[in-house]
């Protein structure tokens, strides 16, 4: 079995270099030449074993592809490398969606490569094995690479939480200084980590290049492998290239930029980025934010690379930060790449923002978590109450579609059964003309009008004991009667639910023809219906019977500004007397016959009400009483003719004025004029001619 060598020894033994350090064994030591010699072939033979492995290479096939879904609808996974954008200003604060996979049942981030092909040569074989040598808590793992033409990509560690920039820009995740420092802490471990390793430097490094795990430790990602770029890095010089690559050269120190080193990078300019993404913690927004409102992304970044004085950065307004972190950000972007500190020193000064404590991971996993779940719980609360109000929202949406008690039985998960009504009374109405007042308006204008008044008619409905059944073009259907009964009121309400709506048509204004005077007509009808809900989506509460029809065909033989009732709702507005109807005679209605109708002119005086009968008692116990004090003072009188003219008209307009004044001695007063004529010592006849008149006014059932 063959000796095998460290990962540190491979990358020297498989170069020239292997025979330098053999001499130097062999001069500077005491092993024997034969024996270092063993040593060292054996050692290259096992470090171009590992070199010539295709442990890194990925079948295509083997990846099963997924959109990746993360824990919030306002967390995103960013893409390894920024997705291109239409929007200028806009680019970088929408977030993009890396691609995840699934591979060897593990969860991976696919990053694809905008390149035709690679030719896996010594040294892309090199640069494979020394990304795969890399591992630190805060570089994500590489796990290989497809190079099969057409399927180009490189496969990373998936973290689930996006990237930095997708978390800074993310509100409901609450930052406080002791959480910012440490996800600045984490990116400048891991650079240092990667400026000490074969690589040198990053290049690339940006917010989007950070990505967050599921315990919030931030991992670099997208380093190594410079064989796997596209060759063409002069993206400056591209006034018309891709505005997503032109997004990326914010973060680039600008000595990178003018002498085409974007990709390759520099230590210097990965502190330049550095400043950079210090500049976007402590903001939580997208470089250079404020000046985006008035110049274009090639704008920027032409005066980034202009000798400016002062140089051009972002602007720190309002920046809530010390000053010792606001020095820091500034030496990190400065023009002269070596006033730029190490990362070392980065770290360094970092750690003193935390009190000068280098926290342990597990104690600043505890406290993240702790962070984490206070937030979590303000979050759960806040979506509690949003839910409870869109809840109500849609309570009252169902309570005005919808009778409140049938919603009520919806809710609460309880069948809807359809249900008989003996009597209810059913209200018709459209508005005369219509057809050529739409030809005559635009379809807007039209919809201004029904919407104008129909929500006028809304508002008074408010008023009485009826439910709205529904509104198609301009007829207005209501009912009374269900789905409370409400005895014989159902009538009483839809009569003065017609005569009120009247009064409104003959005030409204039509807003785009004021001139133009609306009439209605109106068909009333009483009778059975049977009620229920119809449909699951967009239920309707409907009428079904003989009535329905009835009342429609009341409403279509009406007249304009008239209200058309049937025969049985005369009877029943008869019994609740007071309100004037007049006979229009014998009407054909269509599948009904001759019919016998009715108009409602208006009513005369108020009707009983069922929450009356103790007045009505009251009323009545006061009129008798004042009868037989009439009859008995009639029977007193012994006075001359003179006094007794005077003194009976007096005492008698004086009871019939107060009992005029009595809103229920309508329906029971009644003045016989026959026993009046009677009395002997009422001898003057315009005196019985007053109470004759009086009379009238009371008129006896």
């Amino acid at each position: 079995m063959g000796v095998r060598a460290p990962q540190w020894w491979i990358g020297f033994v498989c170069s020239e270099k292997y025979l330098l350090l053999r001499s130097y064994f062999t001069l500077s030591s005491g092993f024997n030449h034969e024996d270092v010699a063993v040593y060292m072939r054996r050692a290259r033979i096992e470090a171009e074993r590992e070199l010539n492995s295709t442990a890194w290479r990925v079948n295509y096939c083997d990846i099963k592809f997924r959109q990746a879904i993360t824990q919030s609808a306002k967390f995103s996974l960013y893409s390894l490398a920024t997705k291109e954008s239409d929007a200028h200003s806009q680019d970088a604060t929408n977030q993009t969606f890396t691609l995840v996979g699934v591979y060897n049942s593990d969860m991976v981030a696919v990053k694809k490569l905008k390149i035709g092909k690679i030719d896996v040569t010594r040294q892309v074989l090199l640069e494979l094995k020394t990304i795969r040598s890399m591992h630190h808590e805060n570089l994500t793992g590489f796990l290989g690479a497809c190079v099969d033409p057409g399927h180009l990509c490189l496969l990373y560690e998936y973290c689930k939480k996006g990237s930095l920039q997708d978390v800074l820009l993310n509100d409901s995740i609450k930052l406080d200084w002791t959480f910012k420092v440490s996800l600045l802490k984490d990116v400048a471990k891991g650079m240092t980590y990667i400026q000490h390793s074969e690589l040198g430097c990053h290049g690339r490094l940006t917010s989007s290049n950070c990505v967050v795990d599921g315990k919030f430790n931030v991992k670099i990602t997208d380093y190594g492998l410079p064989s796997f770029r596209p060759m063409d890095n002069n993206f400056a010089d591209k006034e018309d290239g891709a505005h997503s690559e032109l997004q990326k050269l914010m973060w680039v120190a600008p000595e990178n930029i003018r002498q085409l080193k974007c990709m390759g990078g520099s230590k210097k300019g990965d502190v330049y980025s550095f400043g950079i993404i210090m500049d976007e913690v402590m903001t939580r927004s997208v470089p250079y934010d404020s000046h985006r409102a008035f110049l274009e992304v090639n704008e920027i970044i032409q005066k980034v690379c202009s000798n400016m004085t002062p140089p051009f950065r972002p602007e720190l307004l309002d920046f809530d930060a010390s000053e010792d972190y606001i020095s820091l950000m500034k030496k990190c972007w400065a023009q002269d790449p070596e006033v730029r500190p190490t990362f070392e020193n980065i770290l360094k000064i970092i750690n003193t923002f935390s009190g000068g404590k280098d926290v342990a991971l597990v104690d600043r996993l505890l406290t993240r978590l702790e962070e984490y779940t206070s937030n979590l719980e303000d979050l759960v609360q806040e979506r509690t109450q949003q839910l409870a109000q869109e809840k109500k929202k849609s309570e009252l949406l169902l309570d005005e579609i919808l009778p409140r008690e049938v919603s009520e039985k919806l809710k609460q998960g309880l069948p809807v059964d359809p249900e008989t009504y003996d009597m209810v009374t059913i209200y018709f109405s459209d508005i005369v003309g219509f057809t050529s007042l739409s030809a005559a308006s635009s379809p807007l204008e039209v919809v201004a009008l029904l919407n104008s008044l129909y929500s006028n008619f809304d508002s008074t409905i408010e008023s009485f004991d009826v439910y709205k059944v529904e509104t198609i073009g301009d007829a207005y259907m209501v009912v009374s009667g269900l789905p409370i009964r409400n005895g014989d009121n159902h009538v009483l309400n839809i009569a003065r639910l017609a005569l009120a709506l009247l009064d409104v048509v003959a005030r409204f204004i039509v807003p785009h023809k004021p001139d133009h005077k609306l009439q209605l007509r109106i068909g009333l009808h009483s009778g059975p219906v049977v009620a229920g809900v119809v449909g699951l989506k967009m239920p309707r509460y409907c009428l079904f019977g003989d009535t329905v029809n009835t009342a429609s065909r009341m409403e279509s033989n009406g007249a304009a500004q008239k209200i058309h009732i049937s025969g049985d709702s005369k009877q029943l507005l008869d019994k609740l007397g007071h309100f004037q109807t007049e006979l229009r005679g014998e009407v054909e209605l269509k599948g009904k016959g001759s019919q016998v109708t009715y108009w409602l002119l208006r009513e005369i005086d108020s009707v009983k009400s069922p929450n009356d009968g103790d007045s009505l008692k009251t009323a009545n116990n006061k009129l008798n009483v004042s009868r037989e004090s009439i009859l008995k003072e009639k029977n007193q009188l012994t006075l001359d003719d003179s006094q007794s003219n005077k003194w009976t008209n007096e005492k008698a307009n004086q009871n019939i004025l107060t009992h005029s004044n009595d809103k229920h001695s309508s329906s029971i007063f009644t003045i016989n004029v026959n026993t009046v004529s009677k009395t002997e010592s009422l001898k003057d006849n315009s005196l019985k001619s007053n109470l004759m008149k009086q009379s009238k006014i009371f008129p006896a059932k």
